[in-house]
C-alpha cells in the first residue's frame, strides 16, 4: 500500500502474527506479537515483581543505595535538586517522601525556569549550602553534564548522588552517577525517565534498610503511593511505554489516588479518581504541574505532591489550576497570532513564527499545535528571541538548528529529532526562515504504519473494545491504527463550534460488512477535513486512523478518527 495519500504519505500495514491467549481476541494478540511482545501473560496482566528489574543492575546503583543507607541510619540532612517539569517534580517528590519517612532532614530546590534555566547552577548550590548545609545532595532529572555546579557542591563538602536519564558525556560529574543513558551503561533500561529511576532507587534502598534490620521496630514505607507518582512522571515525560515503564503505568494508575496532592488536583479539574488514565496524567494533571514553571513558581508542583495537609493541598492545587487557566489564556492569544503567520507560510517546508511579546513558557505548546495542524515542522519564537521547535516523524529538527547556531544565525540552538530550542536576535529572523526552508527540502517522511487492515464494518464491537487491553498507550506503544478498505462515503458534513463557525467534520463510511462513523474535531481547514468535505457522495476511499466505540443516548456505534485518507 505504497500509493500516496492526502497527506502525501505511504501506508504500511504490519504483517499479521498468529497466536492465542485465553480471553483475548486473536486480532489483539496479533498486534501484541507484531509489536515484539514475547510474554503475553505478563503483558496483559503485569506484576511489579515480574516486570521490575533488580535496581542493582544499573551501574553504580549499589553505591547510591549504600550512601542513602548511611544517610538514613545517621538521620542526615539531604537536599534534592530537581527539574521544573513533571518528571522533575515527581522524582523529587518520590525521594522527598521516602527519605523524610525514614527520618532524614529534607529540603529541595528547583530552579526558576525563566530566570535560572534548566539544571544546577553555582549560585543555587551556594544558596543551598548557606541555608541547609546538607550532608548529601541528590540531583534528580538533571546534573549529568553540570560539571561546574556539582564540582562546587563537592568543594563545599556535600556528598553527591545524581539520578538522571539525560545523555552523558564520557566525562562524568563528581559523586555517584546512576543514569540508564550514561555512556558506559550496558543495560537495556535506557527508556526510563527519572521518576521511574527514582522509584527503583527507593525500592533498592528500602530493601537495603530491611536487610540492615532498620524495620525491626518500625514500618516500611508503603510503595504504592510512590508508584503512582512514578506512573504520573513516566506518562508526562513521554518516554517509551515499554518493558518496566508500561507495567509501572498500568499498575500505578490505580494508586495515583493515594497522593493527596493529585486528589486535590482531581477535585479542581472535576476528574473521578476511578477514571485516572494516561490522558489524565498527560493532559489534565501534567499541564497544571507544568503551569507553575511556565508562568509562575517552579516549586509549586513539588510542594503539592509532597503536601500532607488536605487543606493546604486544596489551596495549592487550586492555585496551580488557576495558573494553568492563565497559561491557557496566554496560549489562546498566542495561537491566534501564530496561526495567522503559519497560514501565510503553509507552502514552506518549515514554519517559523515570531511574536516579541509571546510568553517563552508557552511557545513549545503552540509549536506543537502548529505542527499538528500543518503536518510539518514548526518553530515558535517569543520574548527575548527564545523559541521552541517541534518536528514530524522522519525529520531531525535538531540538526539544522545546531547548524544555524554554528553559522551564527542563532545565538544558541540545540535539541534532538522531535524537539529543540533556539535563541535568536530577531534581526536575523528572515535569514533563519530561509535556512530552515532550505533544510526542509531534504525531508523524507516515513510511511504511516497500521496494525490492522480490515474491510469497512468487519471488526466487531468486542474486538474494538478489546484493543484497550494493549493500554496504557504512549510513546512506542501507540493506540492501534487501522486501514479501513472497501468503503464508500455515504455522507459528510461540517459541524459548527460554539461560535457558529464550521469546525468539525462528521460522516459515514459504508461497506458490505457494515458502517463506520467518521468524526474529526477541529478538522475544517485541514487537508484531510477539507478533502472529505469536498468529496462526492459515493466516493470510494480508504481511511487510516483509530477505531473506537462511541456511546451516545444509549446507543453504541463504531467510529474512526481519520489521520489520513486515500481516494480510489
Amino acid at each position: 500500500m505504497a500509493d500516496l495519500s492526502v497527506r502525501g504519505l505511504g501506508w504500511k500495514v504490519a504483517d499479521p502474527v498468529e497466536g492465542a491467549h485465553p480471553g483475548i481476541p486473536k486480532e489483539v494478540v496479533s498486534i501484541a506479537l507484531a509489536r515484539g511482545i514475547n510474554d503475553l501473560g505478563e503483558f496483559f496482566k503485569p506484576s511489579l515483581k515480574g516486570s521490575m528489574p533488580d535496581p542493582l543492575v544499573l551501574k553504580d546503583m549499589d553505591k547510591a543505595v549504600a550512601r542513602g543507607l548511611e544517610a538514613v541510619q545517621k538521620k542526615q540532612r539531604v537536599c534534592v535538586f530537581g527539574d521544573y517539569d513533571v518528571d522533575g517534580a515527581t522524582s523529587t517528590s518520590i525521594l522527598m517522601l521516602f527519605l523524610e519517612y525514614m527520618g532524614c532532614e529534607m529540603s529541595f530546590y528547583i530552579p526558576q525556569r525563566l530566570s535560572e534555566g534548566y539544571g544546577p547552577n553555582v549560585p543555587a548550590i551556594e544558596k543551598i549550602y548557606e541555608e541547609h548545609k546538607p550532608d548529601l545532595i541528590i540531583f534528580a532529572d538533571c546534573g549529568t553534564v553540570a560539571f561546574e555546579p556539582l564540582e562546587k557542591a563537592a568543594e563545599l563538602g556535600m556528598d553527591i548522588i545524581t539520578l538522571d536519564h539525560h545523555l552523558s558525556d564520557e566525562k562524568h560529574p563528581p559523586g555517584i552517577l546512576v543514569n540508564p543513558n550514561r555512556d558506559d551503561e550496558t543495560g537495556d533500561l535506557s527508556y526510563l525517565c527519572t521518576a521511574g529511576l527514582a522509584f527503583m532507587y527507593v525500592v533498592g534502598l528500602q530493601r537495603a534498610l530491611r536487610e540492615a534490620g532498620f524495620f525491626e521496630d518500625r514500618d516500611e514505607h508503603p510503595m504504592y503511593e510512590l508508584m503512582g507518582l512514578a506512573c504520573f512522571g513516566t506518562v508526562a515525560d513521554v518516554v517509551p511505554l515499554v518493558g518496566f515503564n508500561r507495567a509501572l503505568v498500568k499498575l500505578g494508575l490505580k494508586h495515583m489516588a493515594k497522593n493527596r496532592g493529585l486528589m486535590a488536583l482531581a477535585k479542581c479539574n472535576e476528574v473521578d479518581p476511578a477514571s485516572f488514565s494516561e490522558h489524565t496524567c498527560g493532559f489534565v494533571f501534567g499541564p497544571c504541574i507544568n503551569a507553575g514553571g511556565r508562568i509562575d513558581n517552579t516549586w509549586l508542583g513539588t510542594e503539592l505532591l509532597t503536601c500532607k495537609d488536605e487543606d493546604q493541598c486544596m489551596e495549592r492545587a487550586q492555585y496551580l489550576f488557576e495558573t494553568n487557566k492563565e497559561r491557557k489564556a496566554k496560549q489562546k492569544e498566542m495561537e491566534a497570532e501564530a496561526f495567522a503567520q503559519a497560514e501565510a507560510q503553509k507552502s514552506k517546508n518549515i514554519i517559523v513564527c515570531y511574536g516579541e511579546n509571546w510568553h517563552p513558557g508557552v511557545v513549545g505548546i503552540v509549536s506543537s499545535r502548529i505542527t499538528e495542524a500543518y503536518d510539518c515542522p514548526s518553530i515558535v519564537i517569543g520574548q527575548g528571541g527564545k523559541g521552541s521547535a517541534r518536528s514530524v516523524d522522519g525529520f531531525d529538527i535538531g540538526r539544522p538548528i545546531k547548524k544555524a547556531a554554528a553559522e551564527g544565525i542563532l545565538i544558541k540552538g540545540g535539541g534532538h529529532e522531535m524537539a529543540a530550542g533556539v535563541t535568536i536576535d530577531p534581526g536575523k529572523l528572515e535569514d533563519f526562515r530561509e535556512a530552515m526552508d532550505v533544510a526542509g527540502q531534504v525531508m523524507e517522511r516515513p510511511p504511516l504504519t497500521a496494525d490492522l487492515k480490515v474491510k469497512c464494518g468487519a471488526l466487531s464491537m468486542k474486538v474494538i473494545e478489546s484493543l484497550n487491553l494493549l493500554a496504557p498507550f504512549g510513546a512506542e506503544n501507540s493506540r492501534p491504527r487501522v486501514v479501513i478498505t472497501d468503503g464508500v462515503l455515504t455522507f459528510v458534513k461540517a459541524l459548527k463550534d460554539k461560535k457558529g463557525n464550521d469546525a468539525h467534520v462528521k460522516g459515514k463510511l459504508s461497506g458490505e460488512a457494515g458502517d463506520v462513523d467518521i468524526i474529526m474535531f477541529n478538522a475544517c481547514g485541514t487537508p484531510i477535513g477539507d478533502a472529505l468535505l469536498a468529496a462526492k457522495k459515493g466516493a470510494r476511499v480508504e481511511l487510516y486512523g483509530q477505531l473506537e466505540l462511541n456511546e451516545w443516548n444509549g446507543n453504541t456505534k463504531i467510529q474512526i478518527k481519520p489521520e489520513d485518507i486515500r481516494f480510489l
